[in-house]
């Protein structure tokens, strides 16, 4: 009761946005956000404080923040937690004239911004298979370190309403680039060789 009363009294005094901020310094965020019986996300979108790419990570973790963000980009889906923790997975389903027409490759990427506090977003092929219509696998393999990139980009935001727009309008677009140009080719030839080899062309 006496720390509400507290909490009741500092907001009087010194307004929300900097009893926020005071106490992130003091306490951190978690604590900060338990006194406010609140979540992480609303604390920095209050206080307008700016985000550098360690709170970001920590942003792409919370559903609060990923709720608000789009989950499609063209023909990917794009999974929050789809790899397990707080990873980001892109799922694309890929027709190919190199394959047979009841045939469908898909392919699992990981590309979490700023994952685990890093100044960079990974992009890395998790793992591809080709299934017939009726989900038959004909070939998998795991991406095994042979589809990697590094996106270098921004490393701070002003705002949290900023890392968003970032996540619309320069993540979602350079990772699509980045499968798209890079990874699928090689992934396609790949499987194409195979499907080859399978049918004794070597």
């Amino acid at each position: 009761m006496e720390l509400k009363e507290n909490v009741r009294k500092m907001l009087k005094e010194s307004g929300l946005k900097k009893f926020i901020i005071k106490n992130i310094d003091e306490y951190g965020l978690d604590i900060t956000a338990k006194i406010m019986s609140t979540d992480i996300f609303k604390l920095l979108k209050i206080s307008e404080m700016s985000i550098n790419h360690r709170l970001a990570s920590i942003l792409f973790s919370e559903n609060s923040f990923t709720d608000n963000l789009k989950r499609t980009y063209k023909k990917f889906k794009i999974r929050f937690g789809g790899g397990g923790g707080d990873t980001i997975e892109w799922k694309c389903e890929i027709k190919s004239d190199s394959f047979p027409p009841n045939m469908t490759l898909n392919v699992y990427v990981m590309a979490t911004p700023f994952w685990d506090g890093s100044s960079f977003t990974p992009v890395e092929v998790d793992w591809f298979l080709l299934v017939d219509d009726k989900d038959k696998v004909f070939y998998q393999q795991d991406g095994g370190g042979n589809y990697y990139r590094n996106f270098n980009d921004k490393k701070s935001f002003n705002n949290v309403d900023e890392l968003a727009d970032w996540y619309h309008n320069t993540y979602l677009p350079k990772i699509y680039e980045i499968i798209t140009d890079d990874f699928l080719p090689k992934i396609i030839q790949t499987v194409d060789d195979h499907l080859d080899e399978q049918m004794g062309y070597y």
